[in-house]
């Protein structure tokens, strides 16, 4: 169930190394099409398994942070295999039920680095790359919004079965935190806590109130030109970081500049002009974006949710049933 890559500190033959070595290779996602692994110089997205590998584990290094990484069997997606990349913090504490941290659209993991250390102070911590993301499988979700929620609510379902957890903290961000409420609405009995922090897709997409004013004054609404209108109407049938695979050798460059919010974040950790955490977050979005896909197949507009969680959580029971 669980498929570890493990770092040996003892001794190995050459020839023992390179059977190692192999292994873990075969064990990497997300896995290459064959284009791309027999004519690697074709990509035009630079990045490879390897290279979002080395982004993860060289700005979790910058932290000092020790852990272990894994796979987790999470079933099938799609008839396909799913594998959840999973790295465990910190030292199991009795009496503490375990965190589960879960990231958001765009992200992996490894975002959380400025958290892992206080958080797994406390008690055994676990992140993971939700499937479609990161160092996770990229299976092919369905088309259909309800399977693509039910798929991500039965993964992280078994990836707990499987790690042999009985309860859970679930700490989501963004994203993750919409899924993290899905999952306590269908499996709140194996959660000790739900944690949604700056969580996508809890309310409704507001109406136009512009003839509900009851006869009162509007103040007048910014004229937005027709071409933006278009251009934003083309753009809403790609996927959100469509542009960062499209920007090829230049993807890093181009996440610095569209989030230099993010990049500010991490300055006391990497320092000032430091690529690390724009190296991560191109890795990790290089590849077949299928959870970007399934993530955009829950959208309404830009940034509202088809099936908003808030009208929904009157039907999660207090009784853990």
């Amino acid at each position: 169930k669980i498929l570890s890559i493990l770092f040996s500190t003892t001794s190995e033959t050459e020839m023992e190394s390179e059977i190692q070595s192999t292994k873990v290779m075969e064990l990497l996602e997300p896995r290459a099409g064959w284009i791309s692994s027999w004519l690697p110089w074709l990509r035009w997205t630079p990045t490879s398994a390897k290279e979002v590998r080395d982004a993860e584990e060289a700005l979790l290094a910058a932290a000092g942070l020790q852990s272990e990484g894994f796979y987790v069997s999470a079933g099938e997606v799609g008839g396909q295999e799913c594998r959840i990349w999973t790295r465990r913090f910190g030292e199991e504490t009795p009496g503490k039920v375990p965190l589960v941290v879960v990231h958001g659209m765009g992200a992996g993991l490894a975002l959380f680095v400025l958290n892992l250390g206080p958080l797994s102070s406390k008690r055994l911590v676990y992140a993971i790359d939700l499937p479609g993301f990161g160092r996770s499988s990229r299976v092919n979700f369905s088309s259909s919004p309800d399977e693509v929620e039910s798929d991500y609510v039965e993964c992280l379902e078994a990836w707990r079965k499987n790690v042999g957890l009985d309860k859970i903290n679930m700490l989501g961000h963004s994203f993750g935190g919409y899924l993290s409420a899905l999952y306590s609405l269908k499996y709140s009995r194996n959660l000790n806590s739900a944690i949604l922090a700056d969580p996508w897709g809890m309310a409704a997409r507001p109406e136009d109130t512009d003839n509900k004013s009851g006869g009162q004054q509007q103040p007048p609404r910014r004229q937005i030109p027709a071409w933006v209108r278009t251009v934003a109407r083309v753009l809403r049938h790609f996927n959100p970081l469509w542009g960062l695979r499209a920007a090829g050798p230049w993807g890093p460059w181009v996440v610095t500049r569209m989030r230099p919010d993010i990049m500010r974040k991490y300055e006391d950790l990497v320092g000032p002009g430091s690529s690390l955490v724009s190296d991560y977050i191109f890795h990790c979005n290089g590849h077949s974006p299928t959870g970007e896909t399934a993530f955009h197949r829950l959208m309404s507009g830009f940034g509202w949710a088809n099936n908003p969680v808030l009208p929904r959580l009157q039907d999660l029971s207090s009784d853990g049933e």
